[in-house]
């Protein structure tokens, strides 16, 4: 089994929690989520390219992934459970 990276909890465990915390206080556009999955992207890179695709970075460890955040789906679950 693969360690995570570093970077990786620093997402989970810093940027995400205070993220998912504004994402219910106001609405999110596409774009805007867009523009955080970049920033995410840009910081486990470094500034700089992507050298794999992000789908494989999300994926889970047996399937060759690092389990990062897939931020579109996290916020679409917190909207769904807000409902109930």
């Amino acid at each position: 089994m693969v360690k995570t990276p570093w970077t990786n909890r620093i997402i989970k465990t810093y940027a995400m929690p205070k993220f998912m915390f504004r994402a219910g206080q106001i609405p999110l556009t596409k774009d805007i989520i867009k523009e955080i999955n970049t920033v995410l992207f840009q910081f486990v890179w470094r500034g700089r390219k992507d050298k794999i695709k992000r789908l494989s970075l999300i994926g889970d460890y047996k399937d060759g992934g690092l389990r990062m955040p897939h931020v579109e789906s996290l916020v679409k679950a917190q909207r769904i459970v807000e409902i109930f």
